[in-house]
């Protein structure tokens, strides 16, 4: 957890020093003001790539829910088809 925190601080960090340098460096030149048609393309980008990850990862979580739900159903079976063999083997079954 602290090394993800760690992590994220020095993107931050990095991301400001680079945003800082772009912008004293003179062969860019940024226009102070915002155009509507430019913000409302941004947030509108920005809420599609938020809705499509959290689809994405809630369609991931369901796959992964029912694939742990079969995984436990075989581990069930594997055990009852042991316990079958090694009645087998000594010959006593516990149903007779």
């Amino acid at each position: 957890m602290l090394n993800n925190v760690l992590k994220i601080i020095c993107y931050l960090v990095v991301g400001c020093l680079i945003g800082v340098y772009i912008c004293n460096y003179r062969y860019f030149t940024l226009d102070p003001s915002i155009e509507l048609g430019d913000l409302l393309v941004l947030v509108v980008t920005s809420l599609l790539g938020v809705y499509i990850a959290d689809n994405i990862q809630k369609h991931q979580s369901s796959d992964r829910k029912e694939k742990d739900f079969i995984i436990d159903e075989i581990l069930e079976i594997r055990k009852e088809v042991n316990c079958l063999a090694s009645h087998t083997e000594t010959g006593i079954f516990p149903f007779d």
